[in-house]
């Protein structure tokens, strides 16, 4: 189990606009909507929280022991309530990147970039098998840097995530993580679809997709790419894509490693040689 009672238990700080008598914040519409998301995100969060807590109970046999059936019923619940979670707490962190001075918070700490890539890869490993999808993150030295280890391990399961849903079975997902220069460098390389030029900017705004269809999963809501934006925005660096239609997308996320800019980052690689053209 993964102890949501534990790790979502705790008291939420009032969302903007909260009040049911308070305007919403915001001299325009922009600032309306993020209001409004963010209201949203953390009155679904609450119910949300507590319904993964009582089917962890369940699951647990606290309420005695379930049959199969009930125990596979149980467990395609919280599959359902964890991924709407997920896309609660995405709701959550692009509305607050939106909202007032557009920054994150952040709990930054020392980091290793290794250990971040590995449990993003461990959070998609199951959906990369079934998609039937080579999902592995290179070997090397470990790579310290200081950052949000939470939202980084977010941002980069971000990646992977839009990785393995536009990579044809039979195609591979490559994280590399790394310090260059100063910079920390995660790369997540795909032999997917990949994007056309025209929609490489547009791809990484909220609730954006683009227009190749998913391949695995079902149909996002177009916040992925901007998570993981926001996320490397709020430690300095930036988010950039390099694709090549019908070879495949380098996504690489880069930041200061120390929280301090040492300069230009390192350049993009070129996308991994597709196995098949799509």
């Amino acid at each position: 189990m993964t102890g949501y009672r534990a790790q979502h238990g705790r008291a939420l700080p009032d969302a903007p606009g909260q009040d049911a008598g308070r305007a919403l914040p915001g001299p325009d519409q922009a600032d309306a909507r993020d209001a409004f998301l963010a209201l949203m995100s953390h009155e679904l969060r609450t119910p949300l929280t507590s319904t993964l807590g009582h089917l962890e109970l369940l699951l647990d046999g606290v309420a005695g022991p379930l049959t199969p059936p009930q125990a596979e019923a149980a467990h395609t619940a919280e599959a359902g309530a964890k991924r709407l979670l997920r896309l609660v707490e995405d709701l959550l962190l692009v509305a607050g990147a939106g909202a007032g001075d557009g920054q994150l918070a952040l709990d930054c700490g020392p980091v290793d970039l290794t250990d971040v890539a590995e449990d993003a890869a461990a959070a998609r490993a199951e959906a990369a098998a079934r998609a039937g999808i080579t999902l592995a993150v290179v070997a090397g030295t470990r790579t310290p840097a200081r950052g949000d280890r939470a939202r980084l391990v977010r941002m980069v399961e971000a990646l992977v995530c839009n990785a393995v849903g536009f990579t044809s079975s039979g195609g591979a997902v490559r994280l590399e993580a790394r310090v260059v220069e100063g910079w920390a460098v995660i790369d997540v390389a795909d032999t997917g679809v990949g994007i056309p030029p025209a929609e490489r900017d547009r791809v990484l705004g909220r609730f954006v997709s683009g227009s190749a269809p998913r391949l695995h999963g079902p149909q996002g809501a177009g916040l992925g790419l901007a998570v993981a934006r926001e996320v490397a925005r709020a430690h300095g660096g930036a988010l950039d894509l390099v694709s090549e239609p019908g070879v495949g997308t380098t996504a690489r996320a880069a930041f200061p490693a120390d929280g301090r800019a040492p300069g230009t980052p390192p350049p993009l690689p070129a996308p991994l040689p597709g196995r098949t053209r799509h």
